[in-house]
Parts: C-alpha cells; structure tokens; sequence
C-alpha cells in the first residue's frame, strides 16, 4: 500500500493538505459481510496485521478515560454504512472509555465537511447535523457544496443565517480545521473510517487482518484492553 504523500498549504485562513491516495482495500472499502469473527472469538492483536503503533503517541482528550476516536469523512460511503455498527458498539461502551470524533482531511475537498462538523459543535448542534449530513448525502443525494447550500442546511436544524456565519467564519473553527488536517498526518492515517485508540495505536475495516467493520470493532476492544494492561499499577 502507497504511504501517504501529503503537504500543507495556506488557503483563506484554512491550510489544505494535498495528497496522493493510495490504493488498496481502503479505496474500494471493506468487505462488511465476510470475515466477520464469531460472537466469543477471541482477538490476537498482531502489529502490522490487524493494528498499527502510532509513532509518537499523541495527546488526548479524554484526562484519567481510554480515549476512542473515529476519523471519518462525510462523504465516504464505507463511513456511512459504518455508523450503525459504532453506534451499536457506543451503546455498550466501556465505562473507563470517552469517544470522540474527528473529520478526516485528506484533500482540499474534503476541507467544506469538516468545516461543517466543527461549524456544528460550535454551535451545541453536532448531535442532530451528523446523521443529517449523512442522510443528505448519501440518502438524498443533496449535500451542500456552496457556503449558501451549508448555510440553508444549517438552517433546517434551526440556526440562523447569522449564526451560521459567525461560526462557520470564525478562527476558532478554522483553527480545529488546520489541527485535524495536521492530526490525520501524526495518526499515520492510510483511509477512513479509521479508529485511534488511546492515541496510540490505530486500526481500520482495510487493513489485511481486519476485513470487516465487527472485526474492526472487535480489535478496538482489545486494543482498549491493551491500554488497561499499560496503565495499571504494578503490584
């Protein structure tokens, strides 16, 4: 598989990050049906295989909890028909675990979504635009591409065209924006969706050890299990 090639520019405040995609399993998406592990099958967590070392560690958000982060993008459609199974999977999550999620940039395309997810959180509506953005896209076929088509879009969760400027302009959105961007880079991020766990080790449905979005899931536990085992105090 092609490592990522990627460089960072400054555009209008917002850096664009250019690169030239891979191929492999991530660009056609992971076969979600086959290769699924049984309900008590036990996970062999095997570097290079089914997980990947995040060098260095990265920081978290998430203080004394396990930190759990999907990197995802709006629209990639392996992405959306993931969301079911992680929203599954948070209904049983650890109580020692805090999950987030984070925009994945990859190109310049790519920047607008993100843009939207921390226009969102900005404005307290994250919960109600992500499944929307979702559905608009890949149910509705009509996601927004012109910063009237967003602010409509906003509008139809109930903020106001001002509103949706102050945010969607603002530094402090623009700032996340660039931190993702720079983030996905630090994660060592081949495709999406990916999961980070602890900010030390990453796992994704495309790699070969992997296959599918329960089995992706499956290693997000033991890697979860793994930190435990790190963390705790020696006898």
């Amino acid at each position: 598989m092609k490592r990522l090639l990627a460089a960072l520019t400054a555009v209008a405040g917002v850096g664009i990050l250019t690169v030239s995609l891979w191929t492999g399993a991530e660009e056609t998406g992971p076969d979600t049906g086959a290769a699924t592990p049984a309900p008590n099958t036990v996970i062999v967590l095997e570097e290079g295989k089914n997980f990947r070392t995040v060098s260095p560690p990265q920081p978290t958000q998430s203080g004394d909890q396990i930190e759990v982060m999907e990197i995802f993008w709006y629209g990639c459609p392996h992405c959306h028909d993931f969301e079911p199974y992680l929203l599954k999977w948070l209904e049983n999550k650890p109580a020692d675990v805090a999950f987030r999620r984070m925009p994945g940039i990859f190109r310049q395309s790519w920047i607008p979504a993100a843009r939207a997810f921390y226009t969102a959180e900005t404005l307290g509506v994250l919960d109600r635009m992500h499944p929307a953005l979702f559905k608009a896209i890949h149910e509705e076929q009509r996601g927004p591409s012109t910063n009237e088509e967003w602010s409509k879009f906003f509008g139809e969760l109930g903020v106001s065209e001002t509103e949706f400027a102050q945010a969607w302009d603002s530094v402090e959105v623009a700032k996340k924006v660039r931190e993702a961007m720079a983030q996905v880079q630090n994660y060592g991020i081949e495709g999406v969706p990916a999961m980070v766990v602890a900010g030390k080790y990453q796992t994704s449905a495309g790699m070969e050890g992997v296959g599918s979005f329960d089995a992706m899931l499956k290693v997000v536990d033991a890697l979860v299990d793994k930190v435990r085992t790190e963390t705790k105090p020696a006898d």
